[in-house]
């Protein structure tokens, strides 16, 4: 019994299943939110890769997201109020990294 076939879910599966030579570029994503700047750099790659890569890029910087950056700073607020302390919340939320690995 043999089973159906699916069709291909992307013109690159389809390549790398016909055993074909593929290009693949890699592109940054832009520091705005603008979408016009990513489609900027993916445009001039049209036609020439056969798939496009959007990762964090060799010099990848790490940072807070904006809905994390509230919650801590609502949780600072929070905790400010309640030990009515500039100091002891940032000595609570200094916990919390070593806290999450289970140290």
């Amino acid at each position: 019994m043999t089973s159906p076939q699916r069709q291909p879910a992307s013109r690159l599966e389809e390549l790398l299943r016909a055993g074909r030579f593929v290009i693949t570029a890699e592109i940054t994503p832009p520091v705005s939110c603008n979408a016009d700047d990513l489609l900027r750099k993916a445009l001039p790659l049209a036609g020439l890769a056969d798939a496009v890569n959007v990762t964090d890029g060799a010099s990848a910087r790490a940072h807070l997201s904006a809905p994390i950056a509230a919650a801590l700073l609502a949780v600072y607020i929070v905790l400010g109020v309640l030990y009515e302390s500039y100091i002891h919340p940032i000595t609570i939320l200094s916990t919390l990294p070593s806290a999450g690995v289970g140290a």
